[in-house]
């Protein structure tokens, strides 16, 4: 019976110095870096992305104009249709 309490003891304490190794920080310099890094990725994936838009007038619970707008990133990239 002890040796199954300090065999748990042991497996308890060398399960916490794991845990606790990967919880450490990593330096503040390679996180600023790997931030950058995020960023830049982010910016380019969110260049590619596009999107459709749906914009309805309705007046007096009836629809009177539907709005289609494909957007992309950016002031100037969008086209539009009307239906």
């Amino acid at each position: 019976m002890k040796r199954l309490r300090m065999f748990a003891m042991v497996a308890v304490l060398l399960g916490w110095t794991h845990t606790i190794a990967a919880q450490t920080a990593p330096a503040p310099s390679t996180m600023a870096v790997r931030i950058t890094k995020a960023r830049q990725a982010n910016a380019a994936l969110l260049r590619q992305y596009s999107w459709t838009s749906r914009t309805e007038v309705i007046d007096q619970g009836q629809v009177k104009d539907t709005r289609l707008d494909k957007v992309n990133y950016g002031p100037t990239a969008s086209s539009s249709a009307r239906s």
